[in-house]
């Protein structure tokens, strides 16, 4: 029994509940948690990923065989706490055989990788930001593409060494480049007068002003390679864009059955592309070659110039510019002679051959961008302003359609007149000429009986005088005497046919002369026998390249059955195209390629152009042929002046007979009902166009084709014309078909021929209304110009601007009213007194008597046949003409006695004999008509027998008086100011003027390295001729080589009476300019020689200044050395 004890108080503790640390457990438990989530998203993490997309199928098999056999593991693993780390990894080790799969596990990677790239794309692409849509490409989206389908198709080792894909930005070379070059500012503007390229083509006479372009593109292009192309963002770019094509070749090819795989595929477009590059770079070495020689040599020819007279400081500027584009070429040749050696490696491999073409290629395509990106960039804020010569514009803007017009009538003309003569059947319409034609050959024949000449001095060519008012037409006859029948359309054609015949002859000439001074010294050229588009080069020496520019054409003849030659050149276009390049190259415009490449062939031994012809270079003497310009000595004009010449008169020909054809047309319409209605109605083609700026009519034979065309096309209807049975065959179906019967031959062996009924073109019906038209308006013309006034060419060939017809016998010049008392200073005192000197020294020595005068013709061989040198004084007409005369002009101050003079410069043609020898020149003349004849009575020999007359002789005096005569004397003895050889000293200029299509002569005086000036001459109106010249003194201060000079410009003007002969004025003027022009010349050439003295020694100097200025004391050339020194050291100074 338990004992207590006594006095002690029972203890009892203090019993509270419990009370658990939910923070602890909180923690405790969250922990437990995180550790069973952790392994439990470690876990489900792997199992999620196993389920990854995948791009290669063996890959996707094997994914899904792993699933179907992971699922009975699964199920053992669910159960298991996931906090416990030793039942994560064990779960983890269900899903290791799939991860420990290398090539599954790149698999998913690089899908994962490729999607997230287009996503990235498709952000780029949409984006709103215009910057960064630039950054979007398609053809990297295409790559894309191609490293997906690469990687699906590439097998276990070639995976897992396959880089992750990429879009590649787009680097845009050229967009970049530009804002760099932008920002750099680079920018440059230069004036200059215009020369060529290196060929000369593109010369023109203009001075330019030129803003960025050409003169930046170069260092643009530079700049870009220098800074941009090193750039991995472009580097990557241009391997992303070969590899885009490669991979569509290969395609491709595979696809089209070309290669069996494509790996195949791809290394077929790699050789192909590495052949083709060799090739480029190949050539373009060769190119650079070239020019690093030419400039090279151009660089010794500098040093000689150098050393032999000194270099003026514009010539030092051009060395050294030649100097650094050598360095610059050579940079490019270095750059070129690296991928030479880089293609020529041998390859290792396919994959080595790939790449050196993805490389090779990749630098092709940044070299092209870089040049476009360069010329894109100077162009964007380019700008030329030139000062354009009008002539020359004019003579641009013509060149391609009168070269048209001129090769026609080479070809054509004597088709055009056989066509003519078959047309010619003295139809209705023609019945008017034909008479005419008729009387007039009757005349001839009758003129031909009475010539007692003997065969040897027959006339080549004779002729026929008629009367109308002041004009007088030639017939040409031909050696039987017969009038040789031909229209005015065909007579001009021919003659432009001819002279275009001369001119074809002459560049033959000019082109074997040329390729001589081009390449001296070379055996053999290489020549462009084929065209522009398709060349065919063959090597030829230099017989025979005369063999190939003389070769003719040639025809079958059907009646000969056999090829006959013709007078046609062969080669005819190529000629043209030939002499066209060339002559570019020596064009005074192309002087400057020529300073800076061949500067030996501008610039004397001492320093100094010689003008002398003997002492001329090669190319000089070429240039000469070319373009030498003298209009005071037209026979002395090169080609280009002669054919500037020819292009006007074929222009004016073209304009005389379009306008004459619009009056004729006009004139026939009003009696013809038909011709109306086809022309007005129905608007049938007329014969007269205007093609470029040239107008001109068509030969019959084109306007026929021309006509059947449009026929043929529905452009113009049919219609059956009143009378047309007579002049036309044919129906009058509207769409010029007919139907015609047509023999088809059977196909049976001995079959008979079966009719069969055919819808052809109703060919008598266009031709019959086609000739209509042509013959009917021709007609017209051919009247027209017996009585209007139009230039045709053969008027303006024989000097005789100004009147009617086309081929002309007289040339009349003035013409006036006076009396025997004119009013001091007229015209019409000075006409007279011109003519009374005239006579006065024609019969001053009557042993040489070289004139007559006599009764207007009634017969050809009044005028034609007279020998002007040795005429018939005796006849009773010789009398009377000379009393007349005595009576009517040398005493006319008593008499007082009112007529007219007309003064004729040129009057008949030259005439030959058989062998082409001249025996007879035109003479010159007066013809004095509407006579007061009061005066008449007091030579009349019945009432007064003191007359000088004779009955007979006052009985033609009295003729002569009524209708007027005569005064006829040699040509060549005209005194007049007008005469045929004073008006031939200036025609040049005064045709040009007249034949300008704005009024305007410009001649340019050469000189060294540039012209001293050059002198306008400009018809302002009618009485005042404006007279510019600009005259360019040499600026020793100048380094720029293609404006070594100061311009500075006078103009005066010349006025004259419009009815003057004013060519001797004009000759006057131009002499004066030309004289202080040539002043100007020799002033600049001692200021440049004086500049060349810095660079030379004292004796060097001295010998050359000595050569060119002989007969001074050794101190006075000391003296002119120093001067020169000081000279060239004080503008030096200043240039520096």
């Amino acid at each position: 029994m338990a004992t207590f004890l006594k006095g002690e108080k029972n203890f009892y503790p203090e019993i509270k509940s419990f009370t658990p640390d939910y923070k602890f457990l909180s923690a405790t438990l969250d922990a437990r948690e995180s550790k069973y989530l952790s392994g439990w998203e470690a876990a489900n993490d792997t199992y999620s990923r196993m389920y990854s997309d995948l791009s290669q199928e063996e890959n996707r098999q094997f994914q899904k065989q792993f699933i179907e056999d992971l699922t009975p593991k699964l199920q053992k693993i669910s159960g298991l706490d996931f906090s416990i780390q030793q039942n994560v990894n064990a779960a983890k080790g269900v899903f290791a055989p799939f991860f420990e799969d290398e090539r599954v596990v790149k698999d998913i990677v690089y899908t994962s990788t490729y999607k997230d790239q287009l996503r990235y794309a498709s952000q780029l692409a949409n984006s709103a930001d215009f910057e960064v849509r630039q950054k979007f490409n398609p053809i990297a989206m295409e790559a894309m593409q191609f490293r997906m389908q690469e990687f699906q198709e590439a097998d276990r080792a070639t995976t897992l060494g396959m880089a992750l894909p990429k879009f590649v930005e787009d680097a845009d070379l050229v967009r970049t480049a530009k804002e760099y070059l932008k920002d750099k500012g680079l920018t440059m503007t230069v004036e200059y007068p215009s020369f060529g390229d290196k060929d000369g083509k593109g010369a023109g006479n203009f001075l330019i002003t030129d803003k960025n372009g050409k003169l930046i593109e170069g260092l643009a292009r530079n700049m870009i390679m220098t800074d941009l192309l090193d750039d991995p963002r472009v580097r990557q770019w241009y391997d992303t864009r070969t590899y885009v094509e490669s991979m569509r070749f290969a395609n491709n090819a595979l696809e089209a059955g070309g290669v069996q795989s494509k790996q195949e595929g791809l290394q077929l477009w790699a050789g192909e592309q590495l052949r083709v590059l060799e090739e480029i770079n190949f050539n373009q070495k060769e190119d650079l070659k070239k020019d690093i020689d030419k400039r090279r040599n151009a660089a010794v020819t500098w040093e000689s110039v150098r050393g032999r007279s000194g270099l003026l400081p514009a010539e030092k500027t051009v060395v050294e510019n030649n100097k650094s584009a050598v360095e610059q070429l050579q940079a490019d040749l270095d750059r070129k002679l690296q991928g030479s050696e880089f293609l020529s490696m041998k390859d290792v491999d396919n994959t080595a051959s790939l790449s050196k073409a993805y490389a090779m290629l990749g630098q092709q395509y940044m070299m092209q961008d870089t040049m476009e990106a360069a010329r894109q960039y100077a162009y964007l804020d380019s700008s030329t302003e030139l000062e354009v010569n009008a002539l020359k514009q004019d003579e641009l803007n013509h060149k391609y359609a009168l070269n048209e017009i001129k090769t026609r009538a080479y070809f054509e003309s004597e088709q055009s007149k056989q066509d003519f003569n078959e047309a010619f059947d003295l139809s209705k319409q023609q019945f008017d000429e034909d008479v005419a034609l008729a009387q007039l050959q009757g005349a001839i024949d009758k003129a031909n009986k009475d010539d007692n000449s003997n065969d040897t001095e027959r006339n080549r060519s004779r002729s026929t005088v008629t009367y109308g008012n002041t004009t007088s037409s030639i017939f040409q006859l031909d050696d039987d005497g017969q009038i040789i029948k031909d229209n005015y359309i065909n007579e001009n054609n021919n003659a432009i046919a001819n002279k275009q015949k001369e001119m074809m002859l002459r560049k033959n000439d000019l082109i074997i002369d040329m390729f001589a001074a081009r390449y001296p010294g070379a055996e053999t050229y290489t020549i462009n026998t084929g065209t522009v588009d398709e060349p065919v080069m063959e090597e030829m020496n230099s017989n025979r390249l005369k063999e190939f520019l003389a070769a003719k054409q040639k025809i079958y003849n059907s009646k000969t059955q056999q090829e006959e030659e013709t007078d046609k050149l062969k080669n005819y276009a190529t000629i043209d195209r030939l002499f066209t390049e060339m002559s570019d190259y020596f064009s005074p415009d192309n002087e400057q390629n020529i300073y800076q490449e061949h500067p030996n062939w501008l610039i004397g031994d001492d320093g100094v152009r010689n003008t002398d012809d003997d002492n001329q270079t090669d190319y000089r003497k070429i240039q000469n042929k070319l373009f030498r310009s003298d209009p005071t000595n037209p026979s002395q004009q090169g080609f280009f002046e002669d054919e500037k010449l020819f292009n006007q008169m074929v222009v004016k020909n073209g304009e005389a007979f379009y306008n004459n054809a619009i009056a004729a047309s006009a004139a026939v319409q009003e009696t013809d009902v038909d011709f109306k209605k086809m022309i007005t109605e129905l608007n049938y083609p007329t014969p007269y166009v205007e093609e470029n700026g040239i107008k001109r009519v068509m030969t019959k034979v084109e306007y026929m084709k021309l006509f059947r065309t449009m026929a043929l096309k529905g452009e113009i209807k049919n219609f059956d014309g009143e009378g047309f049975g007579q002049t036309s065959d044919g129906d009058s179906n509207p769409d010029w078909m007919n139907n015609t019967v047509r023999m088809m031959p059977s196909l049976a062996p001995g079959g008979l021929p079966t009719p069969v009924i055919m819808n052809l073109p109703d060919e008598d019906a266009i031709k019959g209304k086609s000739e209509y038209i042509w013959d009917k308006l021709t007609s017209q013309m051919q009247k027209n110009f017996g009585s209007q006034d139009y230039k045709t060419y053969l008027q303006i060939q024989r000097e005789v601007i100004g009147l009617p017809g086309t081929n002309m016998g007289f040339t009349q010049t003035e013409s006036v009213y006076t009396d025997g008392a004119p009013l001091p200073g007229s015209d019409s005192e000075r006409v007279l007194n011109t003519m009374m000197n005239q006579f006065r020294q024609t019969y001053a020595d009557p042993s040489q008597i070289g004139g007559i005068i006599m009764q207007l013709p009634e017969k050809v061989g009044d005028i034609t046949d007279i020998n002007i040198n040795a005429p018939n004084t005796t006849s009773d007409e010789a009398i009377a003409g000379r009393v007349l005369f005595n009576e009517l002009v040398l005493k006319g101050g008593d008499v007082k006695s009112k007529y007219k003079i007309e003064y004729f410069q040129n009057i008949g043609p030259d005439r030959f004999d058989d062998e082409g020898i001249k025996i007879s020149t035109p003479m010159a003349g007066y013809k004095i008509s509407e006579i007061d004849s009061k005066f008449l009575k007091d030579l009349n020999p019945e009432s007064n027998k003191n007359s000088p007359l004779n009955t007979e002789q006052y009985d033609l005096a009295k003729t002569m008086n009524k209708e007027g005569f005569v005064f006829l004397f040699p040509r060549d003895k005209d005194i007049s100011p007008g005469s045929y050889a004073k008006s031939a000293e200036g025609s040049n200029i005064k045709k040009r003027l007249d034949l300008s299509q704005n009024g305007t002569f410009k001649y340019t005086i050469p000189g060294q390295i540039f012209s001293p000036g050059n002198v306008i001459f400009k018809e302002i109106v009618p009485g005042k001729i404006q007279v510019t010249m600009n005259i360019n003194t040499y600026d020793p201060t100048s380094n720029d080589s293609a404006k070594q000079y100061k311009t500075q410009q006078v103009v005066q003007n010349i006025i004259y009476d419009p009815g003057e002969n004013y060519t001797i004025g004009l000759n006057e003027k131009y002499n004066n300019i030309k004289h202080a022009l040539e002043i100007t010349n020799a002033n600049n050439n001692l200021k440049m020689y004086d500049m060349r003295a810095k660079d030379l020694s004292k004796v060097k100097w001295i010998e050359g200044f000595k050569a060119n200025n002989p007969g001074m004391s050794e101190a006075e050339y000391e003296l002119q050395y120093q001067q020169a020194l000081d000279f060239a050291k004080i503008n030096s100074k200043t240039n520096e």
